[in-house]
């Protein structure tokens, strides 16, 4: 009757399997939660980080334009070194993420190999004279006159070994040397060395420096300046290239790196290059700033109207729509992050609501972030190109002198879009509202006497942050001797006698903790006798148990404000008095 008689067959039970598989996929899911979340934050530390720097660069760009005193001049080259090597840490920073997380795209463009070498060596000659060293190029006759790579990534890791080569070089010099070599397969390649006869490194050393935060000492108490980083991004920037990178190196006689890249020679003619751009904007060039941070706004209309050029503002995506509705414009400098309308919505309606294509009207958005998400979105919106704050005011007239005149030429947007990818390698822009700037140049009284006859040491192996801190503690009525390290500051408290010592904690030889240590046990200069101060960038619970180790009186977080250094040192001072006022009593 067709009714069945049995079941054959096996049972699994599969309840372990589907429970682990929903771990993973909530796993996976937490991942990509955890991933996107990086993403915004990196999004929203890098603008909130460089914000502020595009002001500091920026103001200093333009103060070099009027007459200073040479005191003057001189604090203004110490806020753009100090914002140049700011930046640095910031590029490394975000670089060593978006290279980890695979966001990092390269460019394939056509270059003309020695100019770029020439410049590269000539960024890094005041370096190297300021030390007596010679810095020198070589380019073999064997190299093309123009090649097939990203120029800029390029220029990024050969500028960060030259760098590194001078930074650890104290007699002698740095070559940096371009021939063509062929590989062990018979490939044709591009070989690049930078060599210096500087301290040299040890064997156990010569991989971990490739890896991000660690360099040679391996110690966190540095004996050299810097993140640690740079070895890392250019090892995973020359890998990316599909080249590779090895190390040659003799403790005392010096180091070589050795980069060998794929060599693809260009076929370009000088007509591919981009065009050059005068030191003016062609008369009557109309820009529209777009721009909610008054600041921003400010800088960028000095900077273009030194250029020649006429500025019109707009505080925000819709006020920008308003006035292209009523003028026109040469070209539109759109800031990504506004209020209300976002600069991705506003040149979205400006291409699909007032009808104005990449031909008639470039845009060029002004960002504090390079993520390769908000670098689709901007070409998704319809923007022609973009500048990475903060900017140098002479790129900036560059880049739009290049964007309008791709666009006469009728390159349009999509030619113009690949120079996204490199965007400009120095600094600045200015901003600041008139009336704050109007007011800055009202007379300041001065600086109360705090430390008047106060004789201070201040050892920081930093000449900047020496001479800020000089400044600083000087206008307070202060008398202050500097060194530079821990063995030349216990070779002045043998000669001599001081109220205080400022003492940075990361020096190298000896760091400020054993600086203070030998203070105490070997001179003899107890902390109710000597007040010494700590100067740290970290805030970190281990650096406050290492100052209390250390018998440090206090200690004072960099960076940190004039008169809050004065102050924290002043009290310092008048609680020693106290103590030694009771021990008399």
């Amino acid at each position: 009757d067709g009714t069945p008689l049995r079941a054959s067959g096996t049972h699994i039970d599969i309840t372990e399997r589907r429970e682990a598989l929903d771990r993973l996929m909530a796993a996976q899911a937490e991942a990509a939660e955890a991933i996107a979340t990086r993403e915004r934050f990196l999004a929203s530390i890098s603008h909130e980080l460089r914000t502020p720097l595009n002001a500091i660069v920026g103001l200093s760009h333009h103060l070099t334009r009027t007459p200073t005193s040479p005191d003057q001049a001189r604090a203004i080259e110490g806020i753009s070194f100090s914002a140049d090597n700011l930046l640095a840490v910031i590029n490394d920073l975000l670089d060593i993420t978006r290279i980890r997380a695979g966001h990092v795209e390269l460019d394939e463009l056509s270059f003309e190999l020695a100019p770029m070498l020439s410049g590269l060596v000539n960024s890094h000659q005041g370096t190297a004279r300021s030390k007596g060293l010679a810095l020198s190029l070589t380019v073999d006759e064997t190299v093309p006159v123009a090649i097939l790579g990203d120029p800029v990534r390029l220029n990024q890791v050969l500028s960060n070994l030259v760098g590194n080569a001078l930074k650890f070089t104290k007699v002698g010099g740095v070559t940096l040397r371009a021939e063509s070599a062929l590989s062990a397969e018979g490939t044709r390649m591009l070989s690049l060395s930078v060599t210096d006869t500087g301290i040299g490194i040890a064997p156990v050393d010569r991989e971990r420096i490739f890896e991000p935060f660690l360099q040679a000492s391996g110690r966190v108490d540095r004996t050299s300046a810097g993140t640690g980083l740079g070895l890392s991004i250019v090892r995973e920037l020359v890998q990316r290239m599909g080249g590779t990178v090895e190390l040659i190196s003799e403790v005392g006689v010096g180091s070589t790196f050795q980069l060998q890249l794929p060599l693809r020679e260009s076929e370009a003619t000088a007509d591919d290059a981009p065009p050059d751009c005068p030191e003016r904007f062609p008369a009557g060039l109309r820009v529209l700033v777009v721009d909610d941070n008054e600041m921003n706004s400010y800088v960028a209309r000095v900077v273009l109207e030194h250029a020649g050029a006429t500025v019109s503002v707009a505080e925000n995506g819709r006020v920008a729509l308003e006035r292209l509705r009523d003028a026109t414009f040469d070209v539109v400098l759109l800031d990504v992050q506004m209020p209300e309308m976002d600069g991705f919505e506003t040149s979205w309606n400006i291409r699909n609501t007032l009808g104005l294509s990449a031909l008639d009207l470039p845009i060029i958005a002004l960002t504090a972030t390079a993520m390769a998400n908000e670098q689709r979105r901007a070409q998704a919106s319809g923007m022609t190109d973009y500048v990475l704050k903060p900017f140098n005011p002479d790129t900036l007239c560059q880049r739009i002198c290049q964007v309008v005149e791709r666009v006469k030429r009728g390159a349009g947007a999509a030619s113009a879009w690949s120079s996204m990818a490199t965007p400009p390698m120095s600094m600045a822009a200015i901003s600041i509202h008139e009336h704050a700037s109007a007011s800055a140049n009202a007379k300041q009284p001065p600086p109360p006497q705090l430390l008047r006859g106060a004789r201070i040491l201040l050892v920081d192996d930093n000449e900047m942050n020496r001479r800020v801190a000089t400044l600083f503690l000087e206008e307070a009525g202060a008398a202050v001797v500097p060194a530079e390290d821990g063995e030349s500051a216990l070779a002045l408290l043998h000669d001599a006698a001081f109220d205080l010592v400022l003492m940075d904690v990361q020096l190298p030889g000896l760091d400020g903790f054993e600086t203070t240590r030998a203070i105490r046990e070997i001179i003899g200069l107890a902390a109710d006798v000597l007040p010494v101060v700590g100067l740290t960038a970290t805030a970190l619970s281990e650096h406050d148990r290492r100052t209390r180790a250390a018998q440090m009186s206090d200690y004072i977080l960099k960076p940190y404000h004039p008169d809050a250094l004065c102050a924290r040192v002043s009290d310092v001072l008048e609680r020693q008095r106290n103590a030694a006022s009771r021990r008399v009593g």
